[in-house]
């Protein structure tokens, strides 16, 4: 039967609310899209953990982060890790965010299900006509 024109909205045409939040999803994920990058990056600190390098400055005789890029190659190239500088744990790796980044490059692992009987006895399927 043929729709009778009158009230209502045109078919196929969507609910003003329904394009309003279309064109939320839109903006978020233009935004989202132009730092994929960096959140690719942060999520890859996060998984692995971030080390810091400090080096013992004998004038103040204290241990102080190498924050100077010149600084930091010099100590890599002449110095001796343990004597002249060390690596040190800012912050330890997530699992969770590891696990979410293999599963996201990877797919998500399998899981196998082992069934059995009562009391481990093979499994019995038995098929009605």
């Amino acid at each position: 039967m043929p729709r009778v024109a009158g009230p209502g909205r045109p078919a196929g045409s969507k609910n003003k609310k329904t394009v309003e939040k279309d064109a939320a999803m839109k903006r978020f994920k233009d935004r989202v899209f132009k730092v994929t990058d960096k959140l690719f990056e942060s999520q890859l600190v996060e998984a692995t953990g971030y080390h810091v390098m400090v080096a013992f400055d004998k004038g103040a005789k204290k241990l102080l982060q190498v924050t100077d890029k010149k600084k930091f190659n010099k100590l890599l190239e002449t110095g001796t890790e343990g004597k002249d500088y060390l690596f040190v744990v800012a912050a330890a790796p997530d699992y969770k965010a590891s696990d979410a980044l293999l599963n996201r490059a990877f797919g998500r692992p399998t899981e196998s299900v082992e069934l059995t009987g009562k009391g481990g006895q093979p499994m019995i399927i038995k098929l009605d006509k």
